[in-house]
């Protein structure tokens, strides 16, 4: 019967257990055993990008929305997902599509159906231009408004990240970036002014650490290790810069805290020394380990009371 069905109205289901299906929805431990899909199922697999927030969207809202996705067309393969709703989501649906980057709407609700249905329109325009609408849901599942946060999580589970572009203090894109942290997902929010109520949200994040702080789509790539992706001229065009994307790339248990401050004085500096450092011959192991000075070498930790003047990270000078 279900097979009638999705024949009956293009929809391909796609199992959890098929060489198609997204590799890193399969990651999440909550992923959805099969996938209906309305549209190219291919995208699904390519640099996913989910962005959410508030259903009542600002001016400001809007902007970041129309610049974030322009400035996304110079990656190759990437693709907006979201949820299709008013405010946040359909404008980013709308901004990819007047990019001509593909968008991926994950409803709430069985296909055929798209909910709400003033988005119809949208939903048809984004599968003619490579999209895709994606559900877990059969054709015999009774909507009753009770999935919303179940389709946050798939939301989340698409993408290597997640940008809240505007939320309120509590709100379904909240929820969507607290699934993105749990699965170990990058999550990032520009910031808004302190007095707005649609910034509340995204301000927390970003001062809870929660999220990264970001103020163009380069910031989004580079979060992301995207840059690679970047063509050789843009490289080249980039490479006098000295901004924030010029310091080294470390992996997301290296870093340290957002926004926390050492003894170097700049966390870009901290960041340098912790992936490696030399210090007049010494070499040093974390703790518990040995330290080298000219010849001699001897057993030392680094909870011992300092012989000398204590260096950047509190090790002991070897004598």
């Amino acid at each position: 019967r279900e097979m009638r069905h999705c024949r009956r109205h293009g929809i391909t289901p796609l199992a959890s257990t098929d060489d198609a299906y997204p590799a890193l929805l399969r990651e999440i431990p909550d992923y959805p055993h099969v996938l209906y899909i309305k549209g190219n199922a291919e995208v699904l697999s390519q640099r996913c990008l989910s962005m959410v927030g508030t259903r009542r969207i600002s001016a400001y809202g809007q902007r970041l929305c129309d610049e974030l996705v322009r400035g996304l067309t110079r990656i190759p393969q990437v693709v907006v997902v979201s949820g299709l709703a008013f405010g946040v989501d359909v404008a980013c649906h709308r901004a990819a599509l007047a990019a001509g980057i593909p968008t991926v709407g994950v409803l709430a609700n069985p296909l055929p159906d798209v909910t709400p249905a003033q988005h119809t329109s949208v939903a048809l325009d984004m599968i003619e231009r490579g999209g895709a609408l994606i559900s877990e849901l059969h054709s015999q599942s009774k909507q009753r408004g009770t999935f919303y946060l179940a389709r946050n999580r798939i939301i989340a589970g698409l993408s290597a990240g997640t940008v809240v572009i505007e939320s309120p203090a509590s709100g379904g894109s909240l929820a969507t970036a607290h699934y993105a942290d749990g699965y170990d997902r990058t999550v990032m929010a520009p910031p808004g002014r302190t007095t707005d109520a649609n910034s509340f949200g995204t301000n927390s994040l970003i001062r809870n650490r929660k999220a990264l702080l970001i103020r163009s789509a380069d910031d989004i790539a580079e979060e992301l290790q995207w840059e690679f992706a970047l063509s050789r001229d843009e490289k080249t065009a980039h490479a006098g810069r000295t901004d924030r994307r010029e310091r080294p790339r470390l992996r997301r248990a290296e870093r340290p805290a957002h926004g926390a401050r050492t003894l170097a004085g700049s966390p870009a500096v901290a960041r340098q020394s912790l992936r490696t450092f030399s210090i007049s011959r010494v070499q040093s192991r974390t703790c518990s380990g040995y330290a080298e000075a000219g010849k001699r070498r001897r057993k030392f930790n680094v909870f011992d009371k300092p012989r000398a003047e204590p260096n950047l990270f509190g090790l002991c000078r070897g004598e």
